[in-house]
C-alpha cells in the first residue's frame, strides 16, 4: 500500500512505503 506513515517515538520518524514493497526510512531526530 503507497504511502506515507508517520511513527512519533522519541522523534518524527517518515516512513514512505514504494511499491514493491521497498521501505525508505527519513529519521529527523535528536
Amino acid at each position: 500500500m503507497p504511502g506515507t506513515r508517520t511513527i512519533k517515538c522519541g522523534g518524527e520518524i517518515d516512513i514512505e512505503i514504494k511499491p514493491g514493497n521497498i521501505y525508505y526510512f527519513n529519521y529527523w531526530g535528536p
